[in-house]
């Protein structure tokens, strides 16, 4: 960060705001910052940042199925859920499910990820408690998820229809 700060011309502390996404910024000496990170190909320490943030920047997606990882849709998304992490710092893992949750609850509590994206798992008493944890945790094709746990499903009801349409015509 120093070799950055001189060369942009600014403060180490300036050169953190940049690598932070830090509002307090001008615009110009943003991009001072990103022009001099780029010359000296700077990438900011990743173990750094979470101690400074008290963060992992990691995500898991959980999936109760190994098989899921063989359809080649599933690969489509893991693909644009680690582009939008991404936009943000965070990166996406692949988090192993035990039978009883605990890995993913013990892996929330001491700060190993930051939040779950949990797919398509089968109904079970534990669900309900991870979704106690105060922590972030979306639910992905999980129609019948606990409420108040944000669910994203695909339309599929909507592209099923379509394609019967398309064949009755």
């Amino acid at each position: 960060m120093r070799q950055v700060a001189a060369r942009a011309g600014v403060s180490v502390f300036t050169v953190s705001a940049v690598v932070n996404s830090s509002a307090k910024v001008l615009p110009h000496t943003r991009e001072q910052v990103l022009e001099a990170m780029r010359e000296l190909d700077y990438q900011p320490n990743h173990a750094a940042r979470s101690l400074n943030h008290a963060k992992a920047f990691s995500v898991a997606f959980v999936s109760h199925s190994s098989g899921d990882f063989a359809d080649l849709s599933m690969g489509l998304i893991l693909s644009g859920m680690t582009e939008r992490l991404g936009i943000d710092g965070y990166h996406l893992v692949i988090h192993p499910v035990t039978p009883d949750l605990a890995d993913l609850r013990r892996a929330l509590m001491t700060g190993r990820i930051d939040g779950a994206i949990l797919a398509a798992m089968p109904a079970h008493p534990l669900l309900e408690q991870v979704s106690t944890l105060a922590y972030p945790l979306v639910f992905f094709d999980q129609p019948d998820a606990v409420q108040d746990i944000l669910t994203v499903c695909g339309p599929y009801r909507k592209g099923i229809m379509a394609a019967v349409a398309h064949l009755a015509e």
